[in-house]
């Protein structure tokens, strides 16, 4: 304390002597002070009087000012040492030091009105006994609710403490209060502290309800002066239930001191590293960091170093870190910028795409609208007018239309190679780049949607699109493509794929009827139609299973084809006519049917049946009697005819 004094002193105020002067001897002086502020105000009021401490005079103004730098237990303690000190500290104009000093505790609750903030302070921190002064009490004898402390000996004095069960209250005592007046303690808080527990009967681990004598009779005199007023008993138990739960928040926020504690701490080093990135250069961008768990403190990296004291060698050690991190921050925030001024831009190219859509014929592959503005050609236009805003004369759907045939190009190489890779081996050498995806043999299938499909639908499959994938965060472009369409680029989470059982199947199917599969093209079989016959499937009560050669793919890859092997044949030409006849009558109810979303308006992309097809072109394109030109077939979708069970069955053997 007197090291602390002598820093705090003042020289230039002169010390009026005592004749015995001798170490600690303290004088009082009445000094002066200009008034300030509202702080120094308060400040001012109690601190008229001088000390001399050690032969140095220390104005009261000066020695309130460090104490607001203390905590509320170290003022207690201080107040406790000298007359002088205890004057000073317990006066009413000292009230503003007392409350710095709870401000300088993180979270502690406010003094009640009910108590000074000396006696506040002493019911927080102290640990003695309130019936007998016996110090160093764990917190376990603290009763919070009654706001007392008490000793195991004192505990156990029935003039001080009894049971509720036990207790006699006065005739007529509002039962309101009797609850109030009994608090629970855990008979595990009992049996390792009070001696009282060995004496009890009750159950382990049962809570045992108690009951303060002093406190009891206290209310109950209250009672009787009071004559047992409604409107008294109201504000008794609206007064005493507050203290209760007053007495629960001090328990929480002292049981939880030491990590609020630590937690200022770190808070406090945090505030040190956050002032040396100012410092650094990095103020600005560190201000326009929204999200707080991006901001740099809130990494491991300072979280680690806060745990320790913030020295200039511990920062010298984080600038490497904090301007890495800072410079992918910024980086970030750019890329953020841009985007955002990219996507409203891109917004204006998708009507164009639209109509550069519907001006396609209806069998023709057309590139989403994700690979058409991720073209490098089409996005040096698109930045180029971004930057640089002029009007421009560029025929959208011309560039487009460009696009798509670049986009056709590598689609199909992308398709060549993973028939190269699955079905080399067999082509022994004759394998032809340019051709493989006309074969019959070749079918890819769809790991999402489980589906088989050939060229030119697996162009346009919407699988091989959709979802989310990893992309270049630090594009600003690709990321404003990516919030706009929802869309990734062709087949980049490789879920078209050409798998080799898949060709091993449809190699017998060519075979079967009488071609070669390594040259004989899927045009070639269109033109021979045939119908086959799935002899695994006959069946006696129902009939055989009949379908065309390109439903026969999707028909052995059925459940019960995964343990038994397929047996096919051709159907016999009159069989043939029949059931082609019987097919082109299903598939056309197929197309009035309300689930069927296999075809769409030629003026628009709505899709849908038939039926709801022609009520659109009629209302909506005012056209009376709509045409096959008005209602065309999505290249996207399966019309093929679905298998087809003739009868009679085949004779079984």
């Amino acid at each position: 304390m007197s090291a602390l004094l002598d820093v705090a002193a003042t020289p230039t105020i002169r010390a009026k002597k005592r004749a015995n002067d001798g170490v600690g001897s303290i004088a009082v002086r009445r000094t002066r002070r200009k008034v300030t502020t509202r702080n120094d105000q308060a400040i001012s009021a109690g601190g008229s009087q001088a000390i001399t401490f050690s032969g140095i005079v220390i104005p009261g103004v000066v020695l309130l000012r460090v104490f607001t730098y203390f905590e509320p237990s170290d003022l207690l303690h201080l107040a406790w040492t000298s007359k002088i000190l205890r004057g000073l500290l317990m006066s009413r104009s000292s009230s503003f030091v007392w409350e710095c000093a709870r401000e300088n505790m993180p979270k502690m609750p406010k003094c009640p009105r009910y108590l000074s903030e000396p006696e506040f302070a002493y019911r927080i921190f102290e640990n003695d006994c309130h019936f007998c002064g016996k110090s160093g009490l764990p917190s376990e004898y603290w009763q919070w609710e009654i706001q007392l402390r008490s000793c195991e000996k004192c505990f156990g004095k029935k003039k001080y403490f009894t049971r509720a069960d036990w207790c006699q209250f006065l005739e007529g005592f509002p039962e309101k209060l009797k609850d109030l007046l009994s608090f629970e303690l855990d008979k595990r808080t009992l049996t390792r502290c009070m001696t009282t527990a060995r004496k009890c009967a009750s159950p382990p681990y049962r809570k045992t309800y108690y009951v303060s004598v002093q406190r009891k009779e206290l209310w109950e005199e209250e009672y009787m002066k009071a004559g047992g007023s409604e409107e008294w008993l109201e504000e008794k138990v609206e007064s005493e239930a507050r203290k209760i739960r007053q007495g629960s928040e001090w328990w929480r926020w002292f049981v939880d001191l030491d990590s609020l504690r630590q937690a200022k701490i770190e808070k406090d080093r945090r505030a040190v590293v956050i002032n040396h990135i100012r410092e650094m250069g990095w103020g600005d961008e560190h201000a326009k960091i929204s999200n707080k768990w991006d901001r740099p403190e809130q990494k491991e990296e300072i979280k680690m170093a806060c745990e320790n004291p913030i020295t200039s060698t511990v920062l010298s050690r984080l600038e490497p870190f904090i301007n890495k991190y800072m410079d992918g921050i910024k980086a970030e925030r750019l890329t953020g910028e841009r985007k955002g001024v990219l996507i409203p831009f891109l917004k204006k190219k998708l009507p164009i795409y639209d109509t550069f859509f519907l001006s396609l014929s209806t069998d023709s592959p057309y590139p989403p609208i994700c690979e058409i503005l991720q073209d490098p050609m089409v996005r040096r236009i698109i930045e180029k007018e971004l930057d640089a805003p002029a009007s421009s004369n560029l025929d959208w759907v011309s560039t487009f239309r460009g696009v798509t045939g670049r986009w056709q190009r590598r689609t199909e190489c992308t398709l060549e190679l993973l028939t190269a890779e699955a079905c080399s081996e067999d082509k022994k050498g004759l394998f032809d780049r340019g051709m493989v995806l006309d074969l019959a043999t070749t079918w890819f299938s769809c790991t999402k949607c489980n589906s088989v499909m050939r060229h030119p639908r697996v162009l346009v499959h919407g699988c091989a699109t959709s979802g989310c994938v990893r992309i270049d965060r630090s594009d600003a472009y690709v990321l404003a493509v990516d919030a706009l369409v929802h869309r990734s680029l062709y087949n980049s989470q490789g879920c078209i794929q050409l798998q080799r059982h898949n060709y091993t199947f449809m190699t017998q199917v060519v075979q079967l009827c009488g071609l070669d599969p390594k040259i004989t093209t899927a045009q070639e079989m269109d033109a021979m139609n045939p119908v086959i016959e799935c002899l695994t499937c006959n069946d006696p009560r129902n009939g055989r299973t009949v379908m065309l050669w390109r439903r026969v793919l999707t028909h052995l890859r059925d459940e019960r084809h995964k343990e038994v092997d397929a047996k096919l044949d051709l159907v016999s030409e009159a069989d043939k006519h029949i059931v082609l006849e019987r097919m082109s009558e299903i598939q056309t109810r197929q197309k009035h049917q309300p689930g069927n979303q296999g075809l769409r308006c030629r003026h628009c992309r709505v899709e849908g049946n038939i039926v709801d097809l022609i009520k659109h072109v009629e209302e909506t394109h005012e056209k009376p009697n709509p045409t096959d030109d008005d209602i065309v077939t999505l290249l996207d979708a399966d019309h093929v005819p679905p298998v087809y069970v003739l009868w009679p069955p085949r004779a079984s053997r």
